[in-house]
């Protein structure tokens, strides 16, 4: 094996040959210095790409292509006394280096918004300059993506002969390239976890990025839906004459302290026009919005609380809504005064406030249906708190969503697509006499 060179240039910019020729049994002998160059400090990077061939970029991004022929003795003697320009650009990244055989890596400066503290770059790319040897401006097409987030690495370098990966880095640039992975948007709170599908996830200010698989990572931090009614199913009434004439009083919530006036909605749908009478066997309310455009944390859930009446009088109706409304937006400020500490501490108001989320539902129940029973002397079927989790807000917005569309023939040429398991008995609405199953229909926006 050839002795080893090394180059290293001095503060004043000159260029000094060294020959490590107690290689072999690690002595400290040495040839050199020789001084084969000057000017060489006016360089931000400075890499050798192999066979005497010496890259350097220049302050305004020009990669410079250099050969020392002079390499065997130190002497000074360039293929090129100015060196030859190959490409230009170079100046947007924090490490640069050769693997060998013309490949040059480059990791990308992370970049990070300052309004919506979105992160970019960091990226690991492979670059393959063909006129290597010869110093012509020849590459193999653009660049390629290998690696996400080398930047979290102080050094990297090459391992030689065009090995620049070692075996972990490696193992972590193919997971990243091969398999479905939540990483952190803004300032992290909880160190990363596993997930037991074997993706990672970290609790952070804004959400989480999901990165699919084979694909560069998707920003989350906000998921955007519409929730709807698809149709009800009566399959058996309250009154025992047969006919009842039913009510609803949605509230679809979330826990997000940036949006508090757009993280709750409180529909009113009405019997008479809205519904009308109902036997067992009917289906209604089909297709009737409860929520338009709501936002999510990326990391967060969504709740639809439903409470199904049956009206026995004629009351105050239309003072319906706007109470309930406000029963709903007091204990969503509840639980977000709670949350308080949390927010404070740069924490995912969605992933720590879980069991708040249940506690508003809990909270909402019993104050609307107060104020409903004060309204109207009318009969509660029934109530739930439905929870739309992560995974299906994840499947709905980076999936195809007519995959989660099902048909049910209890609702006969209606598609809905939320419950998944709706023949399960824990959807009806059956806690009074009369019984009714609620299928929803939830779209991206």
């Amino acid at each position: 094996m050839p002795n080893p060179l090394v180059y290293a240039i001095q503060p004043g910019g000159k260029l000094e040959w060294y020959r490590h020729t107690g290689q072999e049994q690690g002595n400290s002998t040495w040839q050199g210095p020789k001084a084969v160059g000057t000017g060489w400090n006016g360089f931000s990077n400075v890499f050798a790409g192999g066979d005497g061939v010496i890259y350097a970029i220049q302050e305004n991004g020009d990669l410079m292509w250099y050969r020392h022929d002079g390499r065997g003795d130190g002497g000074f003697s360039w293929a090129e006394s100015g060196g030859k320009k190959v490409g230009a650009g170079w100046n947007g990244f924090s490490t640069v280096f050769a693997g060998g055989d013309g490949v040059i890596y480059a990791i990308e400066e992370v970049k990070i918004d300052v309004v919506t503290n979105h992160r970019s770059g960091g990226h690991l790319l492979w670059y393959r300059h063909d006129g290597w040897r010869d110093g012509s401006a020849t590459w193999a097409g653009g660049a390629k993506r290998v690696g996400t987030n080398w930047d979290r690495f102080a050094t990297v370098f090459s391992g030689g002969e065009g090995v620049s990966l070692t075996k972990a880095a490696q193992e972590i640039a193919q997971f990243y390239s091969d398999n479905l992975a939540v990483l952190s948007v803004g300032a992290p709170t909880e160190p990363v976890m596993r997930m037991p599908d074997g993706s990672f996830k970290q609790i952070t200010t804004f959400g989480s990025i999901i990165k699919p698989q084979g694909e560069a990572p998707q920003l989350g931090d906000r998921f955007h839906v519409s929730v709807a009614i698809a149709a009800i199913r009566c399959f058996g009434t309250d009154d025992p004459g047969g006919t009842d004439e039913p009510f609803l009083i949605t509230t679809v919530y979330a826990l997000d302290p940036s949006r508090r006036e757009d993280s709750v909605e409180t529909r009113r749908i009405d019997n008479g026009a809205d519904i009308g009478d109902v036997k067992a066997g009917d289906v209604f309310a089909r297709s009737r919005q409860l929520a338009e455009n709501m936002t999510i944390p990326g990391d967060g859930s969504i709740r639809i609380h439903v409470q199904l009446w049956d009206e026995e009088s004629v009351g105050s109706t239309s003072n319906l809504k706007e109470a309930t409304s406000t029963a709903a937006q007091a204990a969503i400020a509840a639980a977000l005064t709670a949350a308080q500490p949390v927010i404070g501490g740069l924490g995912s108001i969605a992933a720590a406030a879980s069991g708040l989320l249940d506690a508003v539902g809990d909270a909402i129940g019993e104050a609307v249906g107060d104020i409903v029973e004060d309204l109207v002397g009318d009969d509660l079927v029934d109530q739930h708190d439905f929870v739309i989790p992560t995974s299906f807000l994840h499947a709905l917005t980076y999936g195809d969503p007519a995959a989660l569309d099902r048909t049910s023939a209890a609702i006969p040429g209606v598609t809905f697509n939320f419950p998944d398991a709706v023949e399960d008995d824990s959807w009806l609405f059956d806690r009074g006499d009369g019984t009714y199953r609620v299928f929803f229909k939830i779209s991206r926006v």
